[in-house]
């Protein structure tokens, strides 16, 4: 009962939500998406008219009507459609119905404005926060190079003596998204996400609009809550999100760059430098795990689960298989040692 309760009240929450229904209902907002919408719906209504007075041509119009809204925010279908209907129109004209010149005016002016670019839904947004740029005016004037960044086994964040951890899993929505960004960097540094797939995995089930207003809010708090050494590190634009760690010390990053020095070197001798930082790389995460609390922080931050639990497997996987191939050079390098050793003797 108290499932059956709450499912009619989430129902009654949607269907009461205005903004939720016209999205569904594909209603445009945007002026370009307006004047084509009402074209195309009086082209359908023409259409009908038509067909009411038995001429088939109206087949037309509704089918025209119907495939221009469903592709509204297109440029080709809508334009391409238009084109037609002026073509139509000219085609009356030229037949000897003067009046099929106001369609051929009507479609033309609607191929123009379905030329226009669809606009872009960042755009929209009401109320924009100040500074949601590539990086917040506080965090510009700041030098993240002193970070260091620890995932494997445990997850910790340090400038210099100062322990910023708390910072992050003390803010639970925004914390666990910097988190979910850092799985993601793990896996391809220097990589990012999608603005809009990033809002509908912070917000899952809600209006795109309310979800794009949401997703705004939490970057604009990453680049300001968190302080300027870790803001520095949410790199935003229009269409895109990533955590940028290449100016920090970060633990999977260490294991990547071992894993290349090894690669350069396997035919020449490895300095000890070199060997003890692989030796003590590979012992300090020995049997450890990435981001051991990240499921509880995705979870805190509403991120939806199926996107979570992806990117932190992934990410899981990118550290064993480093890891793997870090040991598996150091033995191979070991061998050739012995080998040409053996050669020597």
């Amino acid at each position: 009962m108290i499932i059956l309760r709450r499912s009619l009240r989430q129902l009654q929450g949607l269907i009461t939500d205005r903004d939720y229904l016209l999205e569904r209902a594909g209603v445009p907002r945007d002026p370009r998406g307006i004047v084509l919408g009402c074209g195309f719906a009086t082209a359908a209504a023409v259409g009908l008219v038509a067909l009411l007075n038995d001429d088939l041509i109206g087949w037309a119009y509704v089918v025209a009507g119907l495939l221009g809204y469903l592709f509204l925010q297109t440029r080709l279908i809508p334009v391409s459609v238009w084109l037609l209907v002026a073509a139509a129109g000219i085609w009356g004209a030229w037949a000897g119905a003067r009046g099929a010149l106001v369609e051929a005016g009507y479609g033309a002016v609607l191929a123009v404005v379905a030329a226009l670019p669809v606009a872009d839904e960042w755009s929209e947004e009401p109320n924009p926060q100040p500074n949601l740029s590539p990086t917040s005016a506080a965090a510009e004037e700041s030098s993240p190079a002193e970070i260091a960044i620890t995932s494997i086994g445990r997850f910790q964040v340090r400038v210099g003596e100062r322990d910023l951890t708390s910072r992050i899993v003390d803010k639970r929505t925004i914390g666990g998204l910097w988190c979910y960004l850092l799985a993601l960097a793990a896996k391809t540094p220097g990589g990012s996400i999608a603005r809009a797939m990033l809002a509908s995995q912070l917000s899952p089930g809600l209006p795109k609009r309310r979800q794009r207003e949401r997703c705004r809010r939490q970057l604009w708090d990453l680049q300001h809550d968190l302080g300027p050494e870790l803001g520095a590190l949410v790199i935003v634009d229009r269409s895109s999100v990533r955590l940028d760690v290449s100016r920090t010390s970060f633990d999977v990053a260490l294991l990547q760059q071992l894993c290349n020095e090894l690669n350069q070197r396997i035919d020449s001798s490895i300095d000890a430098r070199l060997l003890m930082q692989v030796r003590r790389a590979l012992d300090e995460t020995a049997d450890q795990v990435f981001l051991p609390d990240f499921e509880r922080l995705a979870a805190d931050a509403g991120i939806d689960q199926i996107a979570a639990r992806r990117a932190v497997v992934e990410a899981r996987s990118h550290v064993n298989f480093l890891r793997a191939e870090l040991a598996r050079l150091l033995s191979q390098q070991r061998a050739e040692a012995r080998a040409s050793k053996g050669e020597v003797l």
